[in-house]
């Protein structure tokens, strides 16, 4: 078995990305894990979180899970 940890952070300093509603002063981040079984089977869990002022992301947080069979 092969884990990789993944983590994933961004901050909007200044500015805006008018297309996704993400503005100025907003945290994405999310963590999660992936497993590799036999180098055919695929195993993941991810969380994701927004936080900040922009009140379209807040309520959006999730977590992810996967499976994937390799042929």
């Amino acid at each position: 078995v092969d884990i990789t940890l993944h983590l994933f952070v961004n901050y909007s300093i200044d500015g805006r990305f008018s297309f996704y509603h993400y503005n100025e002063k907003n945290l994405w981040w999310s963590w999660g894990v992936e497993a590799v079984y036999l180098e055919n089977w695929k195993f993941s869990v991810i969380y994701n979180d927004f936080s900040g002022p922009n009140n379209l992301w807040v309520d959006r947080d999730n977590i992810s899970m996967n499976a994937k069979y390799i042929f």
